[in-house]
């Protein structure tokens, strides 16, 4: 029980992490220039990397065997995921309504929510497909013995270092010719094709947690070694004229190097357990409310003249970072009402209506 206890926690605070990390993504561009220099691309780098541990995560804890019928899974993927979705939506929306962002009507709310989940809320409609193949992914994993996953993983480990390489030659040596040779490269090594969306690392939740049994602890050290080089290169040259692919593809390698570094992490105190649970608990939400926060937070402080380009960094930066935290807290706080009253209460109602079916 007890290493139940610390590996939760540690996947708490991960998850705890990266959802600060998608405030700070969120509030970048209104970071400005600090001391005369855009440092926003790399810093967006580094954030981003929050998109690839949320998929992982959210594999990590999906692709396991049905406790249940297949059903009753789907149901309670309906009242876990997209019932909150529902409701934080409305909400948003009336917030906006009240703000005059936008108006009221069916019509209206209907086009607005389009948008805004297939915008704003994108991860989501991306996730709902994994999910839903979830436990078939399981079945398909769980058949491949020891070779053929060590396989399957270190060629996607390739691609991503291959990928990666590809991009910094194109940052550091920007010619036709280098764009021309990538290109015919790709079209035989096709990092593009196998690593150009979320599922492989959604898939990736699953296979890390296999990483012990196909690797020895040398080599382990060695593809985390080159992750986090490869990584701070990436950060690196943001600044200099390196193109993220969207899903980046050191982030592949590089979400493996973080997931190994959590899963060694343990804690002595409950508190900080309890707090990082908190918090943990209310990332979906806060995730469905932290845009809006932060539009709201950061238009009063330019109205403020907070953040003018004249204000000095030591100044303007200090109030950034300040903005972002407030922001990630009242959305927190928001997210904890919220969830405990209305999605709480409509959750209760659905798990009624399905055990009366």
């Amino acid at each position: 029980m007890p290493a139940k206890t610390k590996r939760m926690s540690n996947w708490d605070l991960l998850r705890s992490l990266s959802m600060f990390l998608v405030v700070v993504c969120h509030s970048v561009p209104y970071i400005g220039l600090i001391h005369g220099h855009d440092y926003a691309p790399s810093i967006t780098e580094f954030v981003l990397i929050c998109d690839s541990i949320f998929f992982a995560l959210s594999g990590f804890f999906a692709i396991r065997p049905l406790k249940s019928s297949y059903v009753r899974y789907l149901l309670h993927k309906v009242k876990t995921v997209v019932l909150p979705l529902l409701i934080y939506t409305t909400i948003v929306y009336f917030f906006c309504c009240s703000r005059g962002e936008a108006v009221l009507g069916m019509g209206a709310f209907l086009t607005w929510s389009y948008q805004t989940i297939g915008g704003q809320y994108w991860f989501i409609p991306a996730l709902i497909p994994f999910i839903m193949i979830a436990p078939l992914l399981h079945s398909f994993f769980s058949a491949l013995n020891r070779e053929q996953t060590r396989k399957l993983f270190s060629v996607m480990l390739a691609l991503s270092l291959l990928g990666f390489i590809g991009m910094c030659a194109s940052a550091l040596i920007p010619s036709g010719t280098i764009e021309n040779a990538i290109g015919v490269v790709e079209y035989f090594i096709p990092a593009p094709k196998l690593l150009g969306s979320y599922f492989p690392y959604f898939c990736l939740g699953y296979l890390v947690k296999q990483i012990p049994n196909l690797y020895d602890q040398e080599e382990i050290k060695f593809i985390n070694g080159v992750a986090w080089a490869a990584w701070l290169i990436a950060i690196i040259l943001s600044a200099h004229g390196y193109r993220r692919f969207d899903p980046d593809y050191v982030w592949f390698i590089a979400t493996v190097a973080i997931f190994d570094l959590f899963n060694k992490l343990s804690f002595n105190s409950r508190n900080f357990e309890r707090i990082v649970n908190w918090i943990a608990k209310r990332s979906y939400s806060i995730y469905l409310l932290q845009a809006e926060v932060i539009f709201t937070l950061f238009s009063a402080a330019s109205s403020a003249h907070l953040l003018d380009a004249y204000i000095p960094s030591l100044i303007r930066l200090p109030t950034w970072a300040l903005t972002t935290t407030v922001a990630f807290l009242i959305s927190l706080i928001v997210a904890t009402l919220i969830d405990n009253t209305v999605v709480r209460f409509v959750q209760a109602l659905f798990s009624k209506l399905e055990s009366s079916r």
